[in-house]
């Protein structure tokens, strides 16, 4: 005959069965787990794949505004150099027509402020006839004569040039030809600077007379 404590070990075998996870149950519950998993990866890439396909589409929208702009900073740079072109080529036209205004025109440089606006006209015959050219012709055949306003860029001590018109370019050169040719004459002159009026010359460059 058996104790009691004997009959507690004996269970019937649905009890067994209840305390053990059987593999169709832990089988089902991966299936669950991966399907779980499956639909949040799906999830998650669906979201990563939308993000990455607005990303692009601004991408190809920020392309598309530089590509744009670079052709329309070709097409400025194009209409500036075609302006700047135009201005030039008017810049020189109007030097040239300029420099036909001041064909006649002779520049007279490093004469001292005392030769006033008066006794330019002595001081001319003076220099004609250093140079030894007929002084009665040449003043018969100039227009005017003045000083001219000095440029900033030049030192206030040095003294104005004076600028003569004459009737004709022939006058000038003729002046123009005896202090260039003439060592003599070059060498009479001394300071004074004999030379064109010419716009187009970078501040009226002088000859090295």
């Amino acid at each position: 005959m058996y104790s009691s404590k004997s009959e507690d070990f004996i269970q019937s075998p649905s009890s067994q069965t209840e305390n053990y996870i059987t593999t169709d149950f832990l089988k089902h519950c991966l299936e669950e787990q991966l399907v779980a998993i499956t639909a949040e990866f799906n999830k998650n890439t669906a979201e990563t794949k939308k993000q990455f396909l607005e990303i692009l589409e601004k991408l190809k929208q920020s392309e598309e505004k530089i590509t744009a702009l670079e052709f329309e900073s070709r097409a400025n740079k194009e209409q500036n150099e075609q302006l700047y072109n135009q201005m030039r080529q008017i810049e020189g036209k109007l030097g040239d027509l300029e420099d036909r205004l001041r064909r006649n025109n002779l520049r007279i440089r490093n004469v001292p402020e005392a030769i006033t606006q008066d006794k330019i006209p002595e001081y001319l015959d003076t220099l004609w006839a250093t140079l030894n050219i007929e002084v009665s012709i040449l003043n018969t055949k100039m227009e005017r004569y003045h000083r001219l306003s000095k440029p900033s860029s030049v030192s206030q001590q040095l003294p104005r040039d004076i600028i003569i018109n004459f009737q004709s370019h022939q006058f000038k050169e003729a002046i123009l030809y005896a202090a260039r040719t003439n060592q003599s004459n070059r060498e009479k002159l001394g300071d004074i600077k004999i030379f064109q009026d010419f716009l187009s010359t970078p501040d009226n460059k002088e000859r090295n007379l």
